[in-house]
């Protein structure tokens, strides 16, 4: 069975709602000024809309062979038998290989400094993972 692992909606809301209105100011600002502004702040505009389509992808796939983690740049699978332990730490989600090697989950960073409400879809992530993980053993 297929468990897919996203962060909360308002979680995933946040980032395009902040390039949408990121991206209304420059275009009015391109706009207002004219001349070389309007080109640049509709590359910007660009940039931030990939920025927040690709946001909205982030997520972990827990199937029945493997563990895939759909980041920001690339997707990275790992076979469940080269996993050793899934955890959380201040940075957010983390998977750790039998190597010693950790990959870093995406869509549940959170950063030191967030709240506690804002870090606990990454444990309850965390916690779902290695759940899933002394299960396949």
């Amino acid at each position: 069975m297929l468990h897919v692992l996203r962060p909360p909606l308002w979680q995933r809301m946040l980032l395009p709602a902040g390039l949408g209105t990121l991206s209304a100011v420059l275009i009015a600002v391109g706009v207002r000024r004219g001349g070389w502004a309007l080109p640049l702040s509709l590359v910007a505009v660009a940039a931030a809309l990939v920025g927040a389509a690709r946001g909205w992808v982030l997520r972990i796939e827990a199937g029945p062979q493997r563990l895939v983690l759909v980041n920001w740049l690339r997707v990275v699978a790992v076979r469940w038998a080269e996993v050793a332990r899934c955890g959380c730490d201040d940075d957010g989600v983390w998977v750790r290989r039998v190597d010693g090697s950790e990959v870093r989950a995406s869509a549940f960073q959170h950063g030191s400094r967030a709240l506690r409400f804002a870090r606990k879809p990454a444990v309850a992530a965390a916690a779902e993972l290695e759940r899933i993980r002394r299960r396949r053993r």
